[in-house]
Formats: C-alpha cells, structure tokens, sequence
C-alpha cells in the first residue's frame, strides 16, 4: 500500500479522523525532478486541507480499479478484511476525483464513493452480500470514473496536453473494459481489440512519440461511445 493511499484511507476509513483533500490540476504535466520547483509557487492550502499536483496524481489514476479487483479476489477467497481495506482505498480516489470531476460525471462519482464506502463498511463488519451485488457496485464505480476520465481526455486534448490526455485515455479505456465485466456486458471481439490499439495508443501519447493526432482523435471518439452504451445499462446509484 502506497503511502498516499494509506494517507487516502486516513482520510475517509472507517473509524478514522476526516481529513479534505483539494486536487490542484496544472495544465501540463511536468518531468518528476520539477516538482519540488511546482510545490515552492503552489498556493497556500486551508488548514485541513491538502493541496495535490497534478502531475503527482496522474501516477495514481489507475489504482481504484487495480484496489476494486484485489478487493473482488479477496472476497472470493473469504478475507473480508483485505476486502474492506481496498475497497476502502478505492472510495478515497472517488471521493477526491469529485472535486475535479467534470459536471456530468460529479453526481455519478459521488454515488459510486458513498456505495463504495457502504460497502466497505459491510465487508469489515462481516455482513452478509453477494459477489453479483459486488460486481455491480464495482461496475457502476469504474464507469463513473472511466466517464470522468474520458471528459478530461476532451480537455487536455482542446489544450493540446497529449501526455496528459494518454494517462486519462489509457486509464478511460481500462475502465471501460472492467465495467463491462463486472456489469455482465463484456466488450465483443472487435471492440475488445480497438480496446488494446487504443491503450496502447495512449502509451505513446504518454511517452510523447510514435502517434498522430488524428488517430488519438478516433480513439478518444471509440472510448466515448463505448462509455454511452455502458451507461444505457449502468446506472450509477441504484
């Protein structure tokens, strides 16, 4: 467990002391060894609060699926403690993407983080629920957070922000394809393959070589389709 995650399930696990988070978002993203340089002009967070870069965060945009799966294997395998702890993670990153989360995608996100945070409390209490109702709880959270995502891709692509928009389109993608898993509607063949050349796509964005920006351009339009059709079957909520 990173220690920005744990610091994450300080802030919102069970039995644990609130803490808020504010998520500054910089335009573009900046090489690791600039940080330290972006925290001396970042601006002064209120007390209880924490101010985080972006450039930082994007590291961690695909652990709430990777905690949602590890969460999943050790109900299965009857450790609902683990369970509860990751599932517990997961609802952090919701509950901090709400506050840079698009319009459209801020109600789904904040539903998804309170099932998430419902659920975890089940699991550590040893209630009882089943791997179906989990799934689904699981699917309606990646899709919220693959609608988010995908609204930011729009953005950083307007802005020309091509690394940025990578780690947004691949992590899109990614959840995207676990949704449609856990939700009983798993991608077909052909879209399981624009799937892969969309990934892999995005991982040239984020290296910055070997891509056109037309081709990002048919990506960017195929995730968001596939984000429509899952949500005429996901509900976010219910």
């Amino acid at each position: 467990m990173t220690f920005t995650m744990k610091l994450i399930a300080s802030a919102i696990g069970i039995s644990l002391l609130p803490l808020s988070f504010a998520v500054s978002a910089q335009s573009t993203p900046q090489p690791a060894a600039k940080i330290a340089e972006a925290k001396d002009s970042a601006p002064e967070p209120p007390s209880g609060w924490m101010i985080i870069d972006e450039v930082v965060w994007l590291r961690f945009v695909d652990e709430p699926t990777q905690h949602l799966i590890s969460a999943r294997d050790s109900f299965v395998k009857g450790d609902f403690e683990h369970a509860s702890d990751e599932v517990c993670l997961a609802a952090g990153y919701l509950h901090i993407a709400v506050r840079k989360a698009d319009k459209k995608s801020k109600s789904a996100l904040t539903k998804s983080a309170q099932e998430l945070d419902t659920l975890s409390s089940e699991l550590h209490s040893n209630k009882a629920t089943t791997l179906l109702s989990i799934d689904q709880v699981f699917a309606r959270a990646v899709y919220a957070l693959a609608a988010d995502h995908q609204a930011k891709v729009r953005i950083a692509m307007q802005a020309r922000n091509y690394k940025t928009a990578g780690h947004y389109l691949h992590s899109a993608v990614t959840e995207v394809e676990q949704a449609a898993k856990w939700s009983g509607h798993e991608l077909e063949y052909s879209a399981a393959v624009t799937a892969k050349d969309t990934r892999v796509l995005a991982g040239k964005m984020v290296e910055g070589t070997g891509y056109v920006v037309d081709e990002v351009g048919k990506g960017v339009e195929w995730a968001g389709t596939e984000i429509e059709k899952l949500g005429r079957v996901i509900e976010p909520g219910k």
